[in-house]
């Protein structure tokens, strides 16, 4: 085999092994930022959620403190 063409294609290897971890890493990132706004929504969702239950047990409290 030539010289050149094994050092074109040591240099393509190189490139795709360089693209493949950006690619990764990217998708890495972009996939922390969804779960993490996903858990934050989670967790508004489930702070409504207690703060509705704590006034609809005020209100029985209420109602069952004027009969």
């Amino acid at each position: 085999m030539p010289v050149p063409f094994i050092i074109a294609l040591v240099a393509a290897c190189v490139v795709i092994a360089a693209l493949v971890f950006v690619i990764t890493k990217k998708k890495k990132e972009s996939d922390d930022i969804y779960y993490s706004e996903q858990i934050r929504r989670s967790e508004e969702r489930q702070a409504q959620l207690a703060e509705q239950e704590r006034q609809r047990r005020m209100m029985q409290r209420e109602r069952a403190s004027r009969s």
